[in-house]
Formats: structure tokens, C-alpha cells, sequence
């Protein structure tokens, strides 16, 4: 094990060319250990979750998709923005501050416990309530009570990852993403297999209280490495980040869980409707997987930004191109062959609507991750009230955009996050860059222009069913556009002395 350790040490040692303290050196040990993390905790569990779509079946995993909307819907209320906040104060605090950094650790400890266990009573109780009038499924109400549980060990464990990262222990979060990778789609498909949807939830929970207990144990030794004492009875003191970041935080992330519960509602109270949410959530689970790439980056830049202070021109850069660049790399021959995708489901998800969800939810990915640098200059500005006004419009659209095509099932949510996606940046990136969030000649420019054609024209085809031969040439068109539009922009980036 010690001779591996060495060998990979050599190796990022190599590639960074200098220093593992220097700017470049921190970004590849990061990257490198958050890929590692982020392949563990996403790819097993993304093996599993294709399993379990399809011993569920569309109506099953449309039943286990709705429960997990929910909890993410009262997760975002008890998560209150607390994995950031301490993810941006210690990064900033912990070398210089220990006593200030102890006394945010115990805050956003204590707040997080007591918003989850309040969050997770609101839930069991109003659980029956819920699956008889808005899920239109009674017989979920057991399975949501046991889910609610969720809410607190998911809180709790947002604020250690946070912590985690906020220390810059990028290899300590590597580790136990490994280990909670292979628990967590051990325990799923056993718990499938053998007791269908209720094993699923339970599963969910065991793991996440594994995780709990890992991320303790990290947190332990990295307070006693940096001599840092967690301040639970003078946390008080600090209780103006919770406003600061906290607070806006939260009301800009709690359009998310709320807003896509209210469209998924709004799908499975139509004709065959947890069906169709079954569709939707099984091509959007890549959605998820391809959104680890910007957060991979994004574990490691939020901290160093916030440490930098945001004026380093190389970061700069790298904050808002790295993330989408890797995106766009893997989202457009899935959106020119979704048939890649829906090879793995089987014949019950075998449709021209599941190829059509596919290739609109990596269009979706493109969009969401070109917006990722501006969302972490947000936050190390303290402008996360702009975002939240940015967040209640994106709601909007969505919201309106799926209830006025909702007879189409899971492409009325596809479609819906799309039209949401697109009005909301044409609206909200032009102020952004008015406010100098961001320097304009890295959001606008005629390399991203021809970017964002080519990714749309080959969505365009495939969303129309253009045949293979003419998908094959399109996709050749936007390869060679896209090497030589990002070609000619990293250049520009290396002339400039940028990057």
C-alpha cells in the first residue's frame, strides 16, 4: 500500500511540473483525489441504480423516484446552505483562526442536528397526508416514514463533507467515497433484490449512517492535526455567517427540491404518470452522473478561490472552462446516441421518448455546467441573494413549462428543464456579468458561440430522429468545432499568461 501511495505521489508530482503547495500543484492533487472520490461514490452506485430500475420496473423506480424527491424536498430546508458555509470559512480561517474556525464548526454542527430532526418529525408526520393527496399513492406512507430519517443523517453529513473539503483533505474524502461506493451498491441491490421498494429506502439509510460514522472519524483526526477544539457553547458568536451565507444559500438551493417535486407531482397525477417519472428519473440519473465533473472541480476551486479571494486570473479561468469542457466531451455522443444509454434498461424502457429524455437531459448537463463557475463566484462573493432571485425564476419557467406540456409525460420534465435552463441563463448570465461576477470574454465569445450551436443542432436531430448516417456526420462537424474552438481559446488563455 505504501509503495502505491509513493507511485501515485511521483506520478500527480510529474504532472504538476513543480510544488504540490503551488496553485497548479494544490489543483491537480485536488482533482485528482476529488475523480477518485467522485468515481467511487457515483459509478458504483450508478451500477446499482441501473439494476434497480430494472428489477423495479418503470412504475417501481417512478415510486422510489417520487420518495427521493420528497426528501430531497425537506433536505433543503434542513441542509440550510450549512456544507457551504463551512466549506468557504474554514478553507479561509483554519491555518490562521483556529479559535473562530472551532466556534463555525460547532455552529454549523448544531444547526444542522436540530434542522434535520425537525425536518425528519415535520416529514413521518405528514407522510400519510402526503401519499393519499399529492403522490396519489397511500400505500407509499409507511416507506416515506421510514425515509424521513433520511433528513438527518444526510444533514449531518452534508456538513462533514463540507468540513472535509473546506480542510482541503481531498484524499481523506477519496477514501471513504471508495468505501462508501461499494457499501452503498452492496447494501442497494441486496436490499432490491430481496424486499423490492422498502429495501431500497432502507438500504439509503443504513448507508448513510455509515457515512456519518466515516466522515466523524476524518473530522477527528484532521481537528487534533491542525489543533483546532469544535466551540459548541460560544458558537453563538459567529451566527452572522449563517446570515451572510447560510440563509441566501439555502433559499437559492430550496427552489431546487421543492420545484422538481411540485413538477414530478404534476406528471405521476396524469395516465400512467409514475410511469412515465420512472422514465424521466432513469435517463436523468445520467444527468447526475455527469453533474460529479463540475463538482469534482468545484470541491477543490470553492476552497481555493475562497482562500485567493477570487482575483487569480489562472483561476479565473479554470473555474469556469475546466468543468464544462470534460462535460461536453462526454454529454455530446450521448446526445447524438442516446441508444448507448438505453441499451443497459432493457426492453421496458426501450422507446423513442426514453432516446428523446436522454439526449435533452445531457443538453440540460451542458447548460448546468457552463453556469458552474459563475455559481461558485456567487457564493465567495457573497451574492447567493442574487442567487436565489435567479433560482425563484428558474422555478417559474420550469413549473409553467411542464404543466403546459405535461400530456407528454417524461419529455413534458425534460423539455421543461431545457426551456428553464435557456431562459433563465439568457436572462440572468448578461447581469451577471454586468455585476463583474465573472470577466466577460470568458462567458461571451465566438468559440463559445459556435459551442453552443453545434451542441444544439446535434440535440435538435436526434430529438427529431435524424437517421444514423447524418447523426454520425453532425457529430463529426461538432467534434472538430469543438477541438478547435477550445483550442483557439486555451490559446488565447496561455498567450495572455492566464493559464
Amino acid at each position: 500500500m505504501s509503495d502505491l501511495k509513493l507511485l501515485i505521489k511521483n506520478i500527480l508530482g510529474k504532472i504538476a511540473g513543480e510544488n504540490p503547495k503551488s496553485l497548479k500543484g494544490k489543483l491537480i492533487y485536488g482533482v485528482f483525489w476529488n475523480l477518485i472520490s467522485a468515481l467511487a461514490s457515483q459509478g458504483f452506485p450508478m451500477i446499482a441504480a441501473i439494476l434497480t430500475a430494472r428489477i423495479l420496473g418503470k412504475f417501481g423506480y417512478g415510486q422510489l423516484g417520487m420518495i427521493n424527491s420528497t426528501v430531497v424536498l425537506f433536505s433543503t430546508f434542513a441542509g440550510l446552505g450549512l456544507g457551504i458555509t463551512a466549506t468557504k470559512y474554514i478553507a479561509q480561517l483554519y491555518q490562521t483562526d483556529p479559535e473562530r474556525t472551532g466556534r463555525i464548526m460547532g455552529l454549523t454542527n448544531l444547526f444542522g442536528l436540530a434542522s434535520g430532526v425537525v425536518m425528519c418529525i415535520i416529514l413521518f408526520v405528514m407522510a400519510p397526508w402526503l401519499a393519499s393527496n399529492t403522490l396519489a399513492a397511500p400505500n407509499l406512507a409507511p416507506t416515506l416514514q421510514i425515509a424521513s430519517l433520511l433528513l438527518i443523517f444526510n444533514t449531518i453529513v452534508g456538513i462533514q463533507s463540507g468540513s472535509i473539503a473546506g480542510f482541503g483533505a481531498f484524499k481523506d474524502l477519496a477514501r471513504i467515497a471508495i468505501i462508501q461506493g461499494l457499501i452503498s451498491s452492496t447494501l442497494t441491490i441486496t436490499g432490491v433484490y430481496f424486499f423490492g421498494l422498502i429495501g431500497a429506502v432502507t438500504a439509503m439509510i443504513i448507508n448513510s449512517l455509515i457515512n456519518v460514522i466515516l466522515y466523524k472519524l476524518t473530522i477527528n483526526n484532521l481537528v487534533k492535526r491542525f489543533k483546532i477544539k469544535i466551540d459548541y457553547l460560544r458558537s453563538w458568536r459567529e451566527k452572522d455567517v449563517i446570515w451572510r451565507l447560510s440563509v441566501p444559500t439555502m433559499f437559492a438551493n430550496v427552489m431546487f427540491g421543492p420545484v422538481i417535486w411540485i413538477a414530478n407531482t404534476i406528471i405521476i397525477n396524469t395516465p400512467g404518470g409514475y410511469a412515465q417519472l420512472g422514465i424521466f428519473n432513469a435517463a436523468y440519473q445520467w444527468q447526475s452522473m455527469l453533474a460529479f465533473l463540475p463538482g469534482v472541480m468545484g470541491r477543490v476551486l470553492l476552497p481555493m478561490i475562497a482562500s485567493n479571494d477570487g482575483k487569480n486570473e489562472k483561476l479565473e479561468a479554470i473555474n469556469v472552462f475546466a468543468s464544462w469542457a470534460v462535460v461536453i466531451v462526454i454529454a455530446l455522443p450521448l446526445i447524438a446516441f442516446p441508444e448507448i444509454i438505453s441499451f443497459f434498461y432493457g426492453n421496458s424502457y426501450n422507446s423513442t421518448v426514453f432516446i428523446q429524455v436522454i439526449a435533452l437531459v445531457m443538453f440540460v448537463s451542458c447548460i448546468t455546467s457552463y453556469r458552474e463557475g459563475i455559481s461558485r463566484k456567487l457564493i465567495i462573493k457573497n451574492l447567493m441573494w442574487w442567487g436565489f432571485l435567479d433560482n425563484v425564476i428558474w422555478a417559474v419557467f420550469l413549473i409553467a413549462s411542464v404543466l403546459l406540456l405535461k400530456d407528454l409525460g417524461a419529455l413534458a420534465l425534460a423539455l421543461g428543464y431545457v426551456i428553464a435552463y435557456v431562459l433563465n441563463t439568457l436572462i440572468f448570465v448578461p447581469f451577471y456579468l454586468w455585476k463583474n461576477v465573472v470577466p466577460t470574454h470568458l462567458i461571451i465569445s465566438k468559440e463559445v458561440f459556435a459551442i453552443w450551436t453545434v451542441l444544439s443542432l446535434q440535440t435538435i436531430l436526434t430529438i427529431f430522429n435524424a437517421p444514423f448516417l447524418i447523426r454520425i456526420l453532425a457529430l463529426t462537424i461538432s467534434i472538430v468545432t469543438l477541438f478547435i474552438s477550445f483550442h483557439f481559446k486555451f490559446n488565447k488563455f496561455k498567450k495572455d499568461r492566464i493559464i
